[in-house]
């Protein structure tokens, strides 16, 4: 397995956790590299995700940092260990696509299920009642559970594009039937986001763009307190006035 980011991660931590034939090293990226070994391959592979685990915790508790974890394939002879260690650095390349820091093996990507246009639709559809009733707290809810379902299903930026192009439609689309913005407007917000490096590069971007539709929307209430204030005002001047 390969641990990013784990340069100031305690090496000896890490050796009081491994058994006899196990190795540890830095590879030229200054990346944790474990070789474990064992002959029972289910107790294996239990090892290393619980090992990973293990450090991606002890990284969180003591050095704040934190840190992906790569697994690469069991292999039985020296020849394979080479493409194994690809592997895992392969399956590290692929977390860093994704924006996400967690331990994933060659498994998790070959085993991700394939999204369903309909659970996708039925989330954004949550997320764009939520923008129509004003609510703030359940918007931001529904559009985390959005970006949960991406990486549950291990997009790549490129597969998740169409998925944000429409999210990024629903939310102007709202925008303009409620009549909080107009088609001329120079708002921002109306620009297409061009493209993300990573889903965590999009999240934030359509977070920030979510807290940008509710200080419209409370722009818009304001104006309407105000507006009801003049209106009561001209009356009772009027009645005064009689």
């Amino acid at each position: 397995g390969v641990l990013k980011n784990a340069f100031h991660f305690s090496a000896e931590y890490l050796k009081t956790k491994l058994k006899t034939g196990d190795e540890i090293f830095s590879n030229r990226e200054e990346d944790i590299v474990l070789l474990l070994q064992g002959s029972d391959r289910p107790k294996l592979e239990n090892r290393t995700r619980k090992l990973a685990e293990q450090a991606f915790k002890h990284s969180l508790q003591h050095e704040q940092e934190q840190i992906s974890a790569g697994c690469g394939e069991i292999v039985e002879s020296l020849n394979e260990l080479r493409n194994s260690y690809r592997i895992a650095c392969s399956v590290l390349d692929y977390s860093r696509v994704l924006g996400i820091s967690q331990i994933m093996s060659i498994n998790d990507v070959r085993d991700r299920k394939r999204i369903s246009l309909e659970s996708f639709n039925l989330k954004a559809g949550t997320f764009t009642e939520a923008l129509k009733a004003g609510n703030s707290e359940s918007s931001e809810i529904a559009l985390n559970n959005i970006f949960k379902f991406f990486e549950n299903h291990y997009l790549t930026m490129s597969e998740a594009s169409g998925y944000l192009t429409r999210l990024h439609f629903l939310m102007i689309q709202f925008l303009q039937e409620t009549d909080l913005i107009v088609s001329t407007s120079s708002e921002p917000l109306l620009e297409p986001p061009g493209n993300f490096g990573s889903l965590n590069q999009a999240k934030q971007y359509f977070k920030s763009a979510l807290t940008r539709i509710h200080e419209i929307i409370q722009a818009r209430r304001h104006d309407v307190v105000l507006s009801r204030v003049d209106k009561s005002r001209s009356i009772i001047a009027e009645k005064f006035s009689d």
